[in-house]
């Protein structure tokens, strides 16, 4: 959960609606080590010959763990319903 509020916080994005830019958050989670994914670090550092750093089995956890939060979320009206249409 960690790794998409601080991504949401480095994209200026509210997490209660970042929803429909998933696939900029798993390009930022396949290429950004965590070291990298504290304020003033750079969005996504992806690019020709980047090194991937999260591989589809965990990129996949964080992803299950993000639906999670945003089901209990749009469940305890924390966050709009459109949020889930998204995942």
């Amino acid at each position: 959960m960690s790794l998409y509020l601080t991504w949401c916080g480095l994209a200026h994005l509210d997490w209660r609606t970042a929803a429909d830019r998933l696939g900029t958050f798993i390009l930022w989670l396949r290429h950004t080590p965590s070291d990298r994914g504290r304020p003033g670090a750079s969005v996504v550092l992806a690019g020709p010959g980047a090194d991937v750093v999260r591989g589809p089995r965990r990129i996949n956890a964080v992803l299950a763990a993000v639906r999670g939060f945003l089901g209990f979320a749009v469940d305890q009206g924390e966050a709009p319903q459109d949020a889930l249409r998204q995942l």
